[in-house]
């Protein structure tokens, strides 16, 4: 209605179109997912239409993921509530410990990062190239560590139950492309997106063009699902352009290896449509990479940048001042000074800086581990001691800053 209004007002009229204020449900968005994927497969007779409807409305609305996710299938979440469940130590320890990485990511990297991020693109015309292009890499993460660590509580939380929920996120950020990238990020909406639209688009049967087409099609209505914005479909289609480029190599380089996936049902054969169960470790299972990885980890890390300007942005008109400043700055030594110099001045914004190195480097230490806190092979007193820290950490900055939303609960 916005964007109407806004067209005809070029034309010199001023229409009276009121909205409607409603009020929507909590987790509408992730539990319409569910259903539809739910309807379909039964459709489909991929799997036989729930008996019990107490089972059914539990895994409808099964409060851990009910808000961001994970989104589950049926067909692994049903046969685990139609069975005896027990309590069971080890996965509830192990879940204690993804839900207290949740919250550190949360409330230690994620909120402290929105307190640099927000001003900057609040107005970002007050900021330099190098400052706005920091403030991108920041949201970056802020976005990732915001995210993930919802998903990591509630699959913490589900284990505490003795409920399996999927895996959302696969260190994407240590990706060697696009496609690797969307393989590991928001793992369970890739697939949903790829199942439910993509291949009932045709997929990659029709050719590389028609498969192209489909790519895009596809992210412009995940960038429609997040929000009604022309950023949002900016989003989506540069996207869609970056995965349907990647793609058209018959070879991919992916994990540090050279990789081509397998040939299976008729029209699975595409990076997209392929599970995502990976060969190797993510960025080779060297410890110190090769610098031809570092070069395509880094390539594909400042692509997810760019895009993530267009989300992060207030407005189109934004984003595109953000870009041209930066592409304006980009070899202005003066401005990098500045940078430096505030850095220097600012000791919020450079412990900032130090505990994003700290997690990052701690995530590729543990990068083969499902999640980076399993600790299976540190010993108990500094494992407690470090158990302890986070804790106490956590309450501390919770006291002092406070805590934001969730990003994702406003989609």
């Amino acid at each position: 209605m916005e964007n109407l209004i806004q067209l005809t007002s070029q034309f010199g009229w001023s229409p009276n179109l009121n909205t409607l204020s409603i009020i929507l449900p909590l987790g509408i968005s992730f539990y319409t997912f569910q259903t539809l994927g739910y309807t379909i497969d039964v459709f489909r007779k991929k799997i036989p239409a729930a008996t019990s409807l107490v089972q059914y409305l539990a895994f409808v609305s099964f409060f851990p993921q009910l808000v961001a996710g994970p989104i589950e299938r049926a067909q692994a979440m049903l046969p685990q509530f139609s069975r005896r469940r027990y309590f069971d130590f080890e996965k509830a320890s192990d879940g204690s410990r993804q839900i207290l990485w949740g919250f550190f990511k949360k409330i230690v990297i994620a909120d402290r990062l929105a307190i640099a991020v927000n001003p900057v693109f609040e107005d970002p015309t007050l900021y330099s190239g190098p400052h706005l292009m920091m403030a991108s890499v920041f949201f970056a993460f802020q976005i990732y560590c915001d995210f993930s660590a919802y998903s990591d509580i509630a699959i913490g939380t589900a284990r505490l139950f003795n409920i399996q929920l999927s895996k959302n996120f696969s260190y994407p950020y240590f990706s060697q492309s696009i496609n690797e990238f969307w393989r590991r990020w928001h793992i369970s909406l890739s697939f949903w997106f790829r199942d439910y639209i993509y291949i009932p688009l045709g997929g990659s049967r029709k050719g590389p063009t028609r498969r192209r087409f489909n790519l895009l099609v596809t992210f412009l209505i995940s960038g429609l699902w997040h929000g009604a914005a022309w950023r949002f479909v900016a989003w989506g289609v540069f996207s869609g352009l970056a995965v349907g480029v990647s793609t058209t190599q018959s070879k991919l380089i992916a994990m540090g290896v050279e990789y081509t996936p397998k040939q299976s049902t008729h029209h699975r054969n595409q990076v997209i449509e392929t599970k995502s169960s990976d060969p190797v470790t993510v960025g080779g299972e060297a410890f110190l990479p090769h610098p031809a990885t570092l070069l395509r980890i880094y390539s594909t890390f400042a692509i997810i940048c760019v895009a993530w300007i267009l989300f992060r942005a207030n407005s189109l008109e934004d984003a595109w001042f953000i870009y041209r400043q930066i592409a304006r700055d980009l070899i202005n030594a003066e401005a990098y000074r500045d940078l430096i110099q505030l850095m220097n001045v600012d000791h919020y914004q450079r412990k900032t800086a130090c505990i994003l190195l700290a997690f990052v480097c701690w995530e590729w230490i543990f990068r083969r581990d499902p999640y980076p806190f399993q600790l299976k092979r540190v010993s108990a007193l500094p494992r407690w001691t470090l158990y302890t820290l986070l804790i106490w950490g956590g309450l501390y900055l919770m006291a002092r800053t406070g805590t934001g939303e969730f990003v994702y609960f406003e989609f």
